[in-house]
């Protein structure tokens, strides 16, 4: 009669290794969880293990603690009893047909740090076979949890799965979703709905007396306002040569660019980036790509004229068609919308900068004056009260 092992086969398995009396103490049961992973990890790494979880659990009558581990491979195994005799003792092996929350989660119930590659959204485990099937869909659903920020290389290496990466379902399914995470975002920043326009009667009950007084004693602030109402008024598609507008201050801090982009709780204002899209100038890895029709402002903090071409510049704050740098290529601009450009140097300063010749300078000034319009700040004030005038419509 033969002696040899029964054997199980299955993808999932429980195996639990009982009466470690000989290590009751924290210490070593926490040592032995260490080693008899790096046991399992050596040897079950050519089965194609995925997810592990190694978990000390005490009897509830007698306090012994024993581990209980939850091994589960990518494809289906075969697995004789005494598999994993190679450990502390031989253990009890049993295999799971179906695998639910519960199971997953069990390792936890008395021990709050198993050792465990389970990926924190448990459905991802639950679902393997739609995975396997359909890469697509489950890299679409985890991507429009959080669009902006969805990489879909560090989502598989974070649950796991990148030994799919190889197969060219998944190459695929990758390429589509990226294509497909641009338009998602695109379609949501176009769908912010603005700001309110900023009519007098809005700054007079949306301001202090205080505040108000200092709105009125200086006209720069007037005209910063009557540029920003171009977005709820024209949005991405301003008339040809519409001046922009540059705001200029030497002085730091004093929110010039917490106006646009804002994201400090004591300023108890939003910015106009919470309610209309934004897009940053000067970034070739910025995402989404630019695409026209979809952005209400795009903002040039800390312009350069020396960062672009000179005929560039002048396309743009014309709102000409123009090529934008994206990811050492272009994505084409035919829209309009409102360029504002942040500095703590004058107009005229940059263009010193960047026109070594006299007669040039005073062309390029002449021409860019009459499509930028430049607010400089004076030394005592500041701009932290315009975004209490940006309210949602």
């Amino acid at each position: 009669m033969s002696n040899r092992a029964k054997r199980l086969r299955a993808s999932n398995f429980r195996l639990v290794i009982p009466n470690l009396q000989h290590h009751t103490d924290p210490d070593e049961l926490l040592k032995l969880k260490g080693d008899t992973l790096n046991l399992i990890l050596q040897r079950e790494s050519r089965k194609n293990l995925r997810y592990y979880s190694i978990a000390a659990q005490t009897h509830p009558t007698t306090g012994i603690p024993h581990l209980d581990i939850l091994l589960l491979y990518q494809q289906s195994v075969q697995l004789s009893l005494n598999r994993f005799d190679y450990l502390i003792k031989h253990g009890h092996l049993t295999r799971y047909k179906k695998l639910n929350e519960a199971i997953l989660a069990y390792g936890k119930k008395q021990d709050p740090s198993p050792l465990s590659n389970l990926p924190s959204n448990l459905s991802v485990v639950l679902s393997q076979k739609r995975i396997r099937s359909d890469p697509y869909q489950v890299l679409e659903e985890a991507m429009l949890l959080d669009p902006f920020h969805f990489d879909p290389i560090s989502w598989l290496n974070s649950n796991n799965l990148t030994k799919d990466i190889s197969k060219t379902s998944w190459r695929s399914a990758i390429s589509l979703v990226k294509q497909v995470q641009q338009d998602t975002c695109n379609k949501l920043l176009r769908a912010k709905k603005g700001f309110k326009l900023i009519t007098r009667q809005l700054i007079q009950t949306s301001l202090t007396p205080s505040q108000l007084a200092t709105y009125d004693s200086w006209p720069g602030y007037q005209i910063i306002v009557d540029h920003l109402n171009q977005i709820p008024t024209y949005g991405s598609y301003r008339p040809s040569g519409t001046p922009n507008l540059m705001i200029v201050s030497a002085t730091p801090g004093i929110g010039k660019t917490s106006l646009f982009q804002d994201n400090n709780p004591l300023h108890h204002s939003q910015p106009i980036s919470a309610l209309s899209s934004i897009y940053i100038m000067g970034m070739k890895h910025w995402f989404p790509k630019y695409k026209s029709g979809t952005y209400q402002l795009i903002l040039w903090n800390q312009s350069k004229l020396t960062s672009y071409p000179y005929d560039t510049i002048l396309k743009l704050l014309q709102g000409f068609p123009i090529d934008l740098p994206y990811h050492g290529g272009a994505t084409k601009k035919d829209d309009n919308p409102l360029v504002v450009m942040t500095s703590n140097l004058s107009l005229e300063r940059h263009v010193h900068i960047k026109f070594s010749n006299l007669h040039d300078r005073q062309l390029a000034l002449a021409s860019l004056r009459r499509r930028i319009t430049e607010v400089i700040v004076l030394p005592d004030l500041e701009l932290f009260l315009l975004q209490k005038l940006i309210l949602k419509v």
